[in-house]
């Protein structure tokens, strides 16, 4: 033990950094980093100790913070003109991301400069601005009461237009923790396939709230209202939601429609045919009594030739569902609706959820 101290204190001499003659200093450590990031790529990218803006976008594409902390010490602005946080983005680094913006870097610089980067760091960003609302404390202005992104000024509460409703519906999917202000996608966010409302009305308000205020498609109005939530449900269902019983009350042989009191072969009135499709759409399941609508619910292209819209195996149950059960609101009475005065209007729905015709 007494050689080993004895050769340790030769080593540093008065005039010697005792840290970078053991060659564990930051120098070091760029040192190192430099090596990883060329052998990443193959190429020298042209990095060197005092390369400190290059440094700080490299530090953060790879998620090492000692490097960007110390190229921030450095640099005049972290920003980069929004580089810093899209180098984050492009790698999906969101606690780099988070981290960056509460050292100062600009959230709306940064989501400018994505808008002319790839489609990959766009989607960084987004998911970046989802942790940042996660993080009750991204800076010191925010408190416990307060809404990180709202004080920004930035993320969600801001209007969003879509160029349709599939894309609306593609980024709501991704939203759904912060517009709920959740950790994640809710097991319960929708209700079981054949059960009425589809969804519980704790998370169908706020979302239809939110759209009504935010967004838009095309320059107009957008609502959750008929298919925007029919697809989002019928995507949910296909990832495995709801994740737990509805309640309690329901055991695996019971049925969700019947314990409720509620169910499938009870009169509904609607205002309007529209009114009625909109529910026949999003009930179609409860209708079939399946988990999902049908693949093969359209006719053969042969059959819609002749003006048979639906696989018969089907037509027969829906028009004599729609003939029973469902009326439309008028001034003296009531009156009962025929299915073949809304199976186009039906037809159309299907085709713009994906729903195709299979070949004879």
């Amino acid at each position: 033990m007494k050689l080993v101290k004895e050769h340790i204190n030769e080593k540093f001499e008065e005039d010697t950094d005792p840290i970078k003659d053991m060659c564990i200093g930051i120098d070091s450590i760029i040192k190192d980093f430099i090596k990883l990031v060329n052998k990443q790529h193959g190429i020298d990218v042209g990095i060197t100790n005092t390369s400190y803006e290059k440094l700080l976008k490299w530090g953060a594409y790879f998620n090492r913070f000692d490097i960007v902390d110390y190229a921030i010490d450095h640099v005049s602005d972290i920003n980069l003109d929004g580089e810093t946080l899209c180098w984050a983005a492009c790698a999906y680094n969101t606690d780099m991301g988070v981290y960056l913006v509460k050292r100062g870097a600009d959230f709306a610089k940064g989501q400018k400069q994505a808008m002319t980067c790839s489609a990959e760091t766009e989607k960084g960003m987004r998911m970046i601005e989802t942790a940042i609302h996660m993080h009750k404390k991204v800076n010191e202005k925010f408190t416990l009461d307060t809404d990180p992104i709202r004080d920004m000024g930035i993320g969600l509460y801001h209007k969003r237009d879509f160029s349709s409703n599939k894309e609306l519906q593609k980024w709501l999917l991704e939203y759904i923790p912060a517009i709920l202000k959740t950790d994640k996608i809710p097991d319960d966010i929708i209700n079981p396939a054949n059960h009425v409302p589809a969804y519980p009305w704790k998370y169908y308000t706020p979302i239809q709230k939110f759209i009504e205020k935010y967004l838009t498609v095309n320059g107009s109005f957008a609502s959750f209202v008929g298919l925007n939530h029919i697809c989002l449900k019928q995507t949910l269902l296909k990832m495995g939601y709801p994740k737990k019983p509805l309640d309690e009350k329901f055991t695996q042989d019971s049925d969700p429609i019947h314990d409720m009191g509620i169910g499938r072969d009870v009169i509904r009135t609607f205002d309007s045919s529209d009114e009625l499709v909109d529910w026949f759409i999003d009930n179609i399941t409860m209708i079939l009594k399946t988990n999902e609508i049908p693949n093969d619910i359209l006719s053969t292209t042969a059959a819609e030739r002749a003006g048979i819209l639906f696989n018969t195996k089907y037509f027969g149950t829906f028009s004599d569902y729609v003939n029973t059960y469902l009326r439309i609101k008028n001034s003296r009475n009531n009156t009962f609706i025929n299915f073949y005065d809304i199976k186009h209007k039906i037809h159309e729905k299907l085709l713009e959820l994906g729903f195709k015709h299979t070949k004879p």
